[in-house]
């Protein structure tokens, strides 16, 4: 077999394994595997710079195809659905970092912005003590309460009324938090906020799956017509199974991890696993990252719903 008929046969080779579990749902290893694109990216790096070594120009250029099409298909850091947002209501959502040491910096560009509802996870006792300082701008609150405690770390702020807020376990899992956002006289919103575990094992992979159709589950059960889901979901906006998901609302994948905590990565090479799904005559405006955040491996979201 000529070297480059061995060249075809990996890229080939690659290319196939792409695809296949690019619709894997059922092996969490597969699931994990199709949720990061840009891990494919280096064999098909590695393999142009064969095909250049073997003057083999049609593989060259296989593999540029194959490579632009990862990077094209990547999410990017902001995605504009209606230019024309009429007094959009502004969400932010943040998963913090147990570890970040910023936290000065999210209260600094919480009260310079203010936004309409906050949605922080991975909060820390620590970290609840300083962010209390935003309770002056902010009227409404659920988390850090007496006997409500931090339910799986998360931690919500609004400018609207929150009422019939709860933590509920969902077997044994994680928390998700069930409520009323009464956006305005029109529009009280359910809110379903969670944070499932990361897929690092089959047993954390079943479990954030259970979670996610607990969630599913509760949008059915909604005691209004407007649905607001929010949350890291710990599932790839490139994933087959994100787009089985809540079928009939609305969402807009964006870039938002990896982020090294010091500097920005390339949209590229990140994926969407910080969701937002919206059923409403309000509609999606606009989702953006928010860079000049620093301390955490997650980019910060800020979400535009208006008409």
């Amino acid at each position: 077999m000529s070297k480059k008929v061995g060249l075809w046969l990996f890229i080939m080779l690659f290319a196939l394994f792409y695809w296949v579990v690019q619709a894997q749902q059922q092996i969490w290893w597969g699931e994990n595997l199709a949720a990061y694109p840009p891990l494919f990216i280096l064999p098909f790096v590695i393999l142009l710079l064969v095909g250049l070594y073997q003057k083999a120009w049609l593989a060259v250029l296989a593999c540029i195809f194959l490579i632009a099409y990862l990077v094209l298909a990547a999410p990017h850091d902001s995605a504009v659905v209606n230019r024309e947002c009429h007094r959009p209501v502004r969400i932010f959502q943040y998963n913090m970092l147990f570890s970040n040491q910023h936290v000065d910096q999210l209260i600094a560009y919480l009260s310079k912005e203010q936004p309409d509802l906050v949605v922080l996870q991975e909060v820390t006792v620590n970290h609840f003590e300083q962010l209390q300082s935003l309770d002056e701008r902010y009227p409404y609150r659920f988390g850090g309460q007496p006997k409500v405690g931090l339910p799986s770390h998360q931690l919500i702020f609004s400018q609207q009324h929150l009422y019939g807020m709860h933590a509920y376990y969902y077997e044994g899992y994680h928390n998700f938090i069930r409520g009323i956002w009464q956006l305005d006289e029109n529009h009280p919103v359910s809110l379903l906020i969670a944070h499932p575990p990361s897929p690092r094992n089959n047993e954390l992979w079943q479990r954030r799956n259970a979670l996610i159709q607990a969630l599913e589950y509760q949008t059915t059960q909604s005691p209004t017509e407007d649905i607001l889901v929010i949350g890291d979901m710990n599932l790839s906006g490139q994933s087959a199974r994100f787009h089985t998901l809540f079928r009939q609302m609305q969402t807009v994948p964006i870039a938002s991890w990896p982020n090294h905590p010091k500097f920005a990565l390339p949209a590229w090479l990140k994926i969407s696993i910080d969701h937002l799904w919206l059923n409403s005559e309000l509609a999606i405006c606009k989702r953006e990252t928010v860079q000049e955040l620093n301390g955490s491996d997650h980019n910060a979201i800020m979400t535009y719903v208006g008409r």
